[in-house]
This record gives structure tokens, C-alpha cells and sequence, in this order.
């Protein structure tokens, strides 16, 4: 489903490897955000990944990614350049909605869990948060 060049953006603070908790995907609207734990010198710290204007987001667990969904993005972002994905959602757009222009169709495999994909405006890392 999802064709095209995937284009390093952007990689993970740390390995998904060293995360301590499951990855939690929050979509309270606008908006995905990834999060996860991780230590680093003997602390532990919060950080994750934030999709701005995400239109649309899909997930495959470890066991159904295929090489496709693993290499070039494993601990990275990713932009699939020529996504039919994002095609096949401009195509489904209805009339007076805001032009897809800015439509990136992202994507991050983590270990242990699987393929994130993003059809979103942009992405940035948040920043770490040292926890107890």
C-alpha cells in the first residue's frame, strides 16, 4: 500500500532497544504523539515524538512487518517520498477541505513493538523529561 523512497529525517535520542516501557501512542486530536522511557546515565528519562496535523496514522506489530517496514527506519523517522498511502487520502478528501499539500506520509519501526506510519503536517522530537 505504502510505495515510494524512504528519506532519512530524524532518529530516536536513544535506541528503542534501551527503552524501559511500552511505547504509548496519544491522539487527543490535531495531533499523535509517541512516548516512551529510557534511561541515560543512571536517570531516568521521558521523551517522544510528536506528529502535528496528523490526518490519518496506522500501526503493524513486529510480527507482520515485512523488510519494507523495517529498513530505513528502525530508530528512525522516515518520509516516504511518492507514498501511495498519501494518495489514496488526497483521493479520499472531501470537497471544502483544507488542501493536503502539506500531507508527509512518515514512518518509525521500534523494537519490540512494530511500524508507526504518520500521514502529518510535520514531526519534532519533545523534549526529554527526567522522571523518578
Amino acid at each position: 500500500m505504502s510505495s515510494g523512497q524512504k528519506v532519512q529525517r530524524g532518529l530516536l535520542p536513544v535506541p528503542s532497544t534501551s527503552f524501559t516501557s511500552d511505547v504509548v501512542l496519544e491522539a487527543p486530536g490535531g495531533y499523535v504523539a509517541l512516548f516512551f522511557e529510557f534511561r541515560r546515565d543512571g536517570e531516568a528519562y521521558r521523551g517522544g515524538v510528536r506528529f502535528e496535523k496528523t490526518r490519518a496514522y496506522q500501526f503493524r506489530t513486529e510480527s507482520l512487518c515485512t523488510a519494507w517496514h523495517v529498513e530505513g527506519v528502525y530508530d528512525t523517522i522516515a518520509e516516504v517520498v511518492g507514498s501511495s498511502w498519501v494518495g489514496e487520502l488526497i483521493a479520499a478528501e472531501h470537497a471544502g477541505m483544507p488542501e493536503p499539500s502539506d500531507l508527509h506520509h512518515y514512518m518509525l519501526y521500534v523494537d519490540s513493538a512494530g511500524c508507526f506510519e504518520f500521514a502529518a503536517a510535520s514531526w519534532a522530537l519533545l523534549a526529554e523529561e527526567r522522571i523518578a
